[in-house]
């Protein structure tokens, strides 16, 4: 429930509005006193409803991978996150980038970046995910589009449908 504080100019209402459990009742005129007491009233009672939230989001947060399992014939190569570069789609599969080293995951890559953390990772194309500490320079292009350069060199470029996630690097917004 919201907590409620009524301002009004009628004192007639006053008991309903404890009723419907109203923090507290202004009656104008008021001075700053008054209101500063109903304000700290207002923050002594979000303290623990804060809490309760940020632990029932916490509960809810879905758990987000550290490392990807990639099997290649009889063995599992352990490719941790933090090691990602970018990630691209090659049909049913993605090809991850990490360093000099390239893996085929069978994952479709939408699936893949329902799993990542979008906070680390930003999907700049229909077949392109990139890890955004990674991203050197983003470069406009004409049309609307960016390319989207790497650390290590790498080139990417956006897609119209995706633009908008490298617009929100940039701090901009639009289309």
């Amino acid at each position: 429930m919201p907590r409620v504080v009524f301002v009004t100019a009628h004192d007639r209402y006053a008991v309903q509005a404890f009723e419907v459990h109203a923090l507290d009742y202004l009656l104008k005129p008021f001075d700053d006193q008054r209101l500063a007491r109903a304000v700290a009233r207002l923050d002594a009672a979000g303290d623990g409803l804060h809490a309760r939230l940020a632990a029932l989001l916490a509960e809810r947060a879905p758990a987000r991978p550290e490392r990807l399992v990639i099997h290649d014939g009889g063995r599992a190569v352990f490719v941790p996150l933090a090691e990602v570069d970018w990630i691209e789609a090659a049909g049913k599969y993605v090809v991850v980038h990490a360093g000099a080293a390239s893996h085929v995951l069978r994952e479709s890559i939408s699936t893949l970046e329902a799993e990542l953390d979008p906070r680390s990772f930003a999907r700049i194309h229909r077949s392109t995910i990139v890890r955004v500490e990674r991203i050197a320079e983003v470069r406009s292009l004409l049309g609307g589009d960016y390319e989207v350069l790497l650390r290590d060199g790498t080139s990417l470029t956006t897609s119209r449908g995706h633009r908008h996630r490298v617009q929100a690097l940039l701090g901009r917004r639009g289309t």
